[in-house]
């Protein structure tokens, strides 16, 4: 988690690296970039707990969901665009037809 509060993703994470301790338990280094507050971050956790997190980013979506956002294409510059446009108008998320 960001000192900011913001809760990290699989997708946030730039870099692992495992550092091993030979009398301590074995740990590793991660370097993330918070989509919050957009700084560039790292920490250090022991290696169960981040099989324990890794576990948790695998089922952050199951397989149909991959398959539906597959089939549904890549975003094309002009959505992009429109999206883009209304959120700069100041539309809340409500009104928007996505």
């Amino acid at each position: 988690m960001c000192p900011c509060g913001q809760k990290q993703t699989r997708k946030s994470v730039r870099y692992t690296h495992r550092i091993a301790h030979y009398l301590e338990q074995a740990s590793v280094r991660i370097e993330y970039r918070c989509p919050r507050c957009r700084h560039l971050r790292d920490t250090v956790m022991l290696l169960e707990d981040y099989r324990t997190l890794r576990d948790y980013w695998k089922s952050e979506s199951n397989d149909s969901e991959r398959d539906r956002i597959a089939s549904l294409g890549a975003i094309s510059f002009a959505e992009q665009r429109v999206m883009h446009e209304k959120l700069s108008t100041g539309n809340p998320l409500s009104e928007l037809d996505y």
